[in-house]
């Protein structure tokens, strides 16, 4: 019944598409009829008013008989208008004929015009599909390979090379290679299981007594292998919040590895570094493929922000920007980690060098200015708006002594020059009011005007103690690269060279410059 059934659907859909596709043969054809009687009524038409309008002066009759040519005229006059009305008819036949044309083609050709896109739409999918394979298996590939690499590296016995007393004076009770052995043999024996169901979670506790002893003798690289491999277990049992923890201990361990060789100066090339982002890289990736509901935005911020803390510790100050940049991104709205990241920032523009320093300094702009201003945190916050400040006077004053952008020079301008305006001006960029807003645009108004005494004073009696200890000592550098006997020789000389001061005030405004300089001297600095 079900096939009779299906039988009579498909020859009712094939009888009405027949009957459709003879509709549009019949209309298509008065289509194609109309339009050759309109042009042909057209032609006609037009070429019977040509020689309506034509007159043979040689004509007997239109010499004779003026009467004859009165009444021919008439003729022609009524012949030429009808003529006309018939063209008339004809055009408005065409122009009908055009609107209902195409009022076919849009309401009678919607259905092919929706398979075209069907199966365009198909064909996409199913070269996407083809591209997710190759991407997959690529994938695979490379990941396998890596950990064939990892798994060569460490059955070489780097660390034997790293150690070498190491296996002279252990105890026998603690003997690292009967450990990495005992660890190897747990693997074989799942792979020998895989016909059976494997008891993951005994191989795991096994794996982990193992990778604590190996932490323990200080075998940091064949613990964080031990590590990974807990935390492949941990996926195939798909408990994907052990399988993060391991790869993040796995990593960290790394971090170790490569620190224990930097300290010891070895001449091994080590890729501990390497493997350690790799070890973050994957954890973020797994946040971000998750399919749980749950918002692990932050989360993936913070273990951006530890990536970012670790590579700066091994010296990768350019990697350790591109991270911090990541990890702002995915802690919008979270001020205590964005002002952490601002301060890690203005730590990497002193040493990530000059070519990058702007590049930095451009980024904690950004991050600065998109910051909530009056939401708390805010002696923190105002310490580091100070840092920013000096920082770009620092900068100001290195790209004045070098060649440089112009482009650049003109950035960090234009952040100082927000302070030589109105307070109300910039109260969604600052966290200052409006008297810690006045010092910042005194202190820079002296540096930059190479005034030793003025900003001396300003940082001891006032700005230090809104600075923390990275601030005073970037300002103490900062005042320490002006020159106070070029300034107050300048000074001196203007008070001497004014014509409008008489000889007694001159004095006292000397004396008055003496005077704030033995002040700034007995004050000891914050």
């Amino acid at each position: 019944m079900a096939a009779r059934s299906n039988t009579n659907k498909e020859t009712l859909k094939n009888h009405q598409t027949s009957k459709t596709i003879a509709t549009k043969k019949l209309v298509v054809q008065d289509y194609k009829n109309r339009l050759k009687d309109s042009i042909k009524s057209l032609n006609d038409n037009f070429e019977c008013i040509l020689g309506a309008s034509k007159v043979n002066c040689d004509d007997a009759i239109h010499r004779s008989n003026s009467a004859g040519k009165l009444g021919e005229h008439y003729a022609i006059r009524n012949e030429a208008i009808a003529r006309a009305a018939l063209l008339v008819k004809a055009t408005n036949e065409l122009k009908m004929l055009t609107n209902e044309i195409r009022e076919f083609l849009t309401i009678r050709d919607f259905n092919f015009i929706s398979n075209s896109i069907s199966k365009a739409e198909e064909d996409f999918k199913k070269r996407l599909k083809q591209y997710e394979n190759d991407y997959s298996a690529l994938r695979m590939s490379i990941s396998t390979m890596a950990s064939e690499i990892d798994r060569e590296l460490v059955e070489n016995s780097l660390h034997w090379k790293l150690n070498p007393s190491f296996s002279l004076g252990m105890s026998e009770s603690i003997n690292v290679r009967d450990l990495w052995r005992e660890f190897n043999e747990i693997k074989s024996a799942l792979r020998k299981k895989l016909l059976k169901k494997p008891n993951f979670h005994e191989a795991i506790v096994q794996c982990r007594r193992i990778a604590t002893l190996l932490e323990d003798n200080e075998q940091f690289d064949q613990s964080a292998v031990c590590h990974r491999e807990i935390a492949a277990f941990c996926a195939k049992i798909g408990n994907h919040f052990m399988e993060r923890r391991h790869l993040l201990k796995a990593a960290k361990l790394y971090y170790s590895a490569q620190m224990m060789i930097q300290r010891t100066n070895s001449e091994c090339s080590a890729e501990f570094g390497k493997l350690m982002e790799q070890c973050y890289l994957e954890v973020i990736h797994g946040l971000l493929r998750s399919e749980s509901s749950f918002n692990y935005f932050s989360i993936v911020g913070l273990v951006h922000f530890e990536l970012a803390i670790q590579l700066n510790s091994l010296k990768e100050s350019f990697k350790a920007f591109i991270y911090l940049r990541r990890a702002n991104r995915f802690v919008q709205g979270n001020l205590p980690l964005q002002i952490q990241i601002i301060e890690n920032l203005c730590n990497l523009v002193l040493t990530i060098g000059k070519e990058l320093s702007a590049q930095v300094l451009f980024e904690v702009n950004s991050i600065w200015l998109s910051l909530p201003k009056r939401e708390g945190m805010r002696q923190r916050m105002l310490s580091l708006e100070a840092r920013i400040i000096l920082l770009h006077l620092k900068q100001s004053k290195e790209m004045i002594c070098s060649t440089v952008a112009s482009s650049v020079f003109s950035l960090k301008r234009h952040f100082l020059s927000t302070y030589e305006g109105n307070w109300k001006d910039i109260e969604r960029k600052s966290v200052a009011t409006e008297k810690e807003f006045q010092l910042f645009s005194r202190f820079i108004s002296s540096i930059q005007n190479d005034n030793f005494v003025e900003s001396s004073h300003i940082y001891a009696v006032q700005l230090a103690k809104l600075l923390d200890l990275e601030g005073k000592e970037m300002c103490n550098e900062l005042i320490d690269s002006l020159n106070f006997n070029e300034q107050k020789d300048s000074e001196t000389d203007d008070i001497f060279a004014s014509s409008e001061m008489l000889e007694l005030e001159k004095r006292d405004k000397i004396f008055e410059i003496l005077n704030n300089f033995t002040k700034f001297a007995k004050t000891p600095h914050l």
